[in-house]
C-alpha cells in the first residue's frame, strides 16, 4: 500500500492556543486577518483556538526599510518562554496572498500540525493452543473433516485516495476607494508658476482587476495678478480638473487621461464688462509613487505632463493676454486615506 502523507487531520491533539496576529506595519493587502485565519484553519482544527489560552502563537508581518516583507512567527508558553519560532523574508514584489499563505503554513508547522500520527496500538496476543498430550483420549475414532470448497472471490479494488497539498483559497481583493488631499505645483498653465490645494478620489471599479484604478481630481489655484499686453491689474482664477485611468504596480502607478482647465480673468477694480473665460482640454500623462505610512494612511507624489489640444475663449479680454504654454508640468503631494 502507498504511504499516506500525514496532514492536520492525522496529527496528534494540539493544546489550546491563543492567536496574536498583527500586520499593521505591512502593506494594506498583507494586513488581512480574515484570510490568514481561513488559511491557518486548513491545517489546524477550530477548537484549538481559545482566546484565553495560556499558550500563545504570535504572528508579526512588517516591512523592512528596503521594502521587503518580513514574517516572524513565535510560539510561547504561559511564562512567556519561546517554545519555537520561525522567521522568513520575502521580496518587495511578492504578492501579499502568498506571504499570508506561507505564514499560516509556518504557524501550523510550529503547532505540530504536520507531525506523524501516533502508531496504532498492537493487537492482544492470542492464547496458545493446548498440546495433544493435554487432550483427553476419545474412544470414537477421529473422522477426517469434510472439505468444503468455497469459491474464491477477488478482493475488492482499493482506490487510493490522492493526498495533495491543500491549496490556498483564491485571493479576492476587496473593492477599495481612496480619498486624497494635498497641494499641486504647476508651471506652464500660466505664464508663471502657481500652486494651490488639490483633492481627489480613487476607485477600483472591479475586484477582478484590482490593479486598474479610476481617479478624479481637481485643484484650485488661488487668484493671481495677471498682466496683459495692453493693461495691468487683472486677477485670474484657475481651476484644473483631472480624469485618469491608472495601472498600479507595487508602489508605482502609471496614468493617462484628460484635463480640463478653466481660466477666469476679472479686473481687480471690479469694473463690469471686462471679464473673460477660457476653457482648455489637454491630454495628461502621470507617474506616481505611493508609500504606506500607518494602517489605511499613505503618502503619494505624482508628476504631471499636460499637452493642450483644444481651447475656447468667451469674451474679448483674453485677446490681450499672453497665451499659456501648450505643454504644462506639475507635481502634487497628497495624503491618501483608503476605505476598504
Amino acid at each position: 500500500m502507498p504511504v499516506r502523507t500525514a496532514f492536520a487531520l492525522d496529527a496528534p491533539a494540539i493544546a489550546p492556543t491563543q492567536l496574536d496576529f498583527d500586520a499593521r506595519q505591512a502593506p494594506k493587502s498583507c494586513n488581512d486577518r480574515v484570510t490568514f485565519d481561513a488559511l491557518l484553519r486548513t491545517w489546524v482544527a477550530e477548537n484549538v483556538w481559545t482566546p484565553d489560552a495560556a499558550r500563545r502563537l504570535i504572528v508579526r508581518i512588517h516591512r523592512s526599510p528596503r521594502g521587503e516583507k518580513l514574517v516572524d512567527v513565535t510560539l510561547v508558553d504561559a511564562t512567556g518562554t519561546t517554545m519555537a519560532e520561525h522567521h522568513e523574508r520575502f521580496g518587495f514584489r511578492e504578492e501579499c496572498h502568498k506571504v499570508l499563505y506561507e505564514s499560516a503554513r509556518a504557524a501550523a508547522r510550529l503547532l505540530g500540525a504536520f507531525e506523524k500520527p501516533p502508531p496504532p496500538e498492537p493487537c492482544p496476543t492470542c492464547p496458545a493452543c493446548p498440546s495433544c498430550a493435554d487432550c483427553p483420549a476419545s474412544s470414537v475414532p477421529a473422522q477426517p473433516p469434510q472439505r468444503t470448497v468455497v469459491p474464491v472471490q477477488p478482493p475488492p479494488r482499493k482506490v487510493a485516495r490522492a493526498q495533495s497539498r491543500p491549496q490556498p483559497p483564491p485571493s479576492t481583493p476587496p473593492r477599495r476607494t481612496s480619498v486624497m488631499a494635498g497641494a499641486l505645483l504647476a508651471t506652464g498653465i500660466t505664464s508663471q508658476g502657481t500652486a494651490g490645494p488639490f483633492v481627489g478620489v480613487n476607485i477600483v471599479p472591479s475586484s477582478h482587476f484590482p490593479r486598474f484604478h479610476v481617479e478624479l481630481g481637481g485643484a484650485w489655484l488661488p487668484p493671481m495678478q495677471a498682466t496683459s499686453k495692453t493693461r495691468a491689474g487683472y486677477r485670474m482664477d484657475i481651476v484644473p480638473l483631472f480624469g485618469s485611468v491608472c495601472h498600479a504596480r507595487h508602489v508605482f502607478r502609471f496614468c493617462g487621461g484628460i484635463a480640463s482647465t478653466f481660466y477666469d480673468a476679472q479686473r481687480a477694480d471690479g469694473a463690469m464688462g471686462h471679464d473673460g473665460l477660457r476653457v482648455t482640454l489637454a491630454g495628461v500623462a502621470r507617474l506616481g509613487a505611493e508609500l504606506d505610512v500607518a494602517g489605511a494612511f499613505s503618502m503619494r507624489v505624482d508628476t504631471y505632463m499636460l499637452t493642450r489640444f483644444w481651447r475656447r475663449t468667451f469674451g474679448n479680454e483674453w485677446a490681450a493676454f499672453d497665451d499659456p504654454s501648450p505643454i504644462a508640468l506639475g507635481v502634487a503631494g497628497v495624503a491618501v486615506w483608503s476605505l476598504e
